[in-house]
């Protein structure tokens, strides 16, 4: 009696042996997979965003140890970016590819063998580079750099009235970029408010004086003067924002 108790007993330890084992097994398989996709998660968060959508999340002020990056967008395509450490310095144009990374498609003065591609990802702003070049700036700025916050007064997005469109980029404090293609204009302007910018023009024609203010659906742009000769008042009107 006492022999079959005792196989019997040591049957049931094997058999919660090998259970342990077999849970052991499947808890280490599947933790890899779960950082794996932790993981994959965090890259890219503009992936599945429009185009405008993407290039908007970009612009702003980014900071890492002594480098400064600065971005506003330009067209519908394009971001103008800027970083430098006060020694250094790069200034170029970059679009967006099918996965909304921001990659430079012309080369670079300073280097012409250099690549360069901006992520958006959770911690901020990626940026990937390859060089030739040991001593080249681009080795040194490949890092992640944090987002400098401002107080936004909502004044960026793309606005579009019968086929023209106006960008308006609020990218650093008390700082707008604003674009009028229709008319090639381009200005960065400091002074403004929340609900108004005032914008006064010297031209051939005289002097004019255009007030841009916020509306329902986007923006509306007035100017003093009439007839097509005078610059704004041929792109006067209500502009719907479409971001």
């Amino acid at each position: 009696m006492n022999k079959k108790r005792s196989k019997k007993s040591i049957i049931i330890s094997i058999s919660v042996a090998i259970l342990l084992i077999i849970i052991l097994t499947i808890n280490i398989l599947e933790k890899p997979k779960k950082e794996v996709k932790d993981e994959i998660e965090e890259v890219n968060l503009l992936k599945d965003s429009s185009k405008i959508d993407a290039l908007f999340a970009y612009s702003g002020t980014y900071i890492k140890n002594s480098f400064v990056i600065v971005m506003n967008v330009t067209s519908k395509e394009t971001i103008d970016f800027t970083i430098t450490n006060g020694k250094d310095f790069i200034n170029t144009t970059l679009e967006l590819d099918k996965d909304n990374n921001l990659i430079n498609k012309e080369k670079f003065k300073e280097d012409e063998t250099a690549t360069i591609k901006l992520t958006k990802i959770k911690e901020g702003l990626k940026i990937e580079t390859s060089t030739k070049k040991e001593d080249s700036i681009f080795k040194k700025i490949a890092n992640t750099y944090e987002i400098s916050k401002i107080k936004d007064t909502g004044w960026s997005g793309y606005y579009e009235k019968d086929g023209n469109y106006i960008i308006i980029d609020e990218y650093d404090e008390k700082t707008i970029y604003l674009s009028v293609k229709e008319i090639d204009y381009v200005i960065y302007i400091e002074d403004y408010d929340k609900d108004k910018i005032v914008l006064e023009e010297a031209f051939l024609n005289g002097v004019e004086k255009v007030t841009i203010t916020k509306t329902k659906k986007g923006i509306n742009i007035n100017s003093n003067k009439k007839g097509n000769k005078y610059l704004f008042a041929k792109v006067s009107g209500e502009y719907e924002k479409k971001n």
